[in-house]
């Protein structure tokens, strides 16, 4: 048998303190799953923020679409009739935007609600969804306001406080 030289063998290491701990080579040490978890935890936080981002974002795109929508059927009723009141009532529901006028919302798949308020020459609507979210739009669009506006609520969009 060929024997190495001397200074060419490998000296034993000497046993480090850890290595006790760790029965077989495979698997993993309870710090390396520590630091998994924890940067799992730190990216599904910012995922699951930017989730209910892109869900408000959505929800706000349908009750716009959806007030131009009203807008559409109101001002065709406008031209026709001179003015926006359909008998006694001041405001509009759903309900009545199609009784009265043969609106239908799109893509609210009945998480929505609307409610129009009108005088004799304009219109304002206020659009709520489910969750809270909510969209003002005062004077036949023109002014259209969000629950992130600064100085903004569900009964004016601009305050006297400004």
């Amino acid at each position: 048998m060929l024997r190495l030289p001397q200074h060419r063998r490998r000296a034993k290491r000497p046993a480090r303190w850890y290595e006790g701990f760790r029965k077989s080579p495979k698997g993993f040490t309870l710090i390396e799953l520590l630091i998994t978890v924890t940067i799992i935890s730190i990216l599904s936080g910012f995922a699951i923020s930017s989730y209910q981002g892109y869900l408000k974002e959505t929800r706000l795109h349908v009750a716009k679409l959806n007030a131009q929508s009203v807008s559409v059927f109101l001002e065709d009723y406008y031209v026709h009739h001179a003015t926006y009141s359909v008998g006694d009532d001041d405001a509009y529901t759903k309900a009545e935007l199609n009784h009265y006028f043969g609106w239908q919302p799109h893509g609210d798949n009945n998480q929505y609600t609307y409610t129009v308020t009108h005088q004799k020459q304009t219109w304002d609507i206020v659009i709520e969804h489910i969750s809270g979210h909510w969209l003002r739009c005062e004077q036949r669009i023109q002014y259209c306001c969000d629950m992130d506006t600064v100085g903004a609520n569900k009964l004016a969009c601009f305050t006297d406080s400004e």
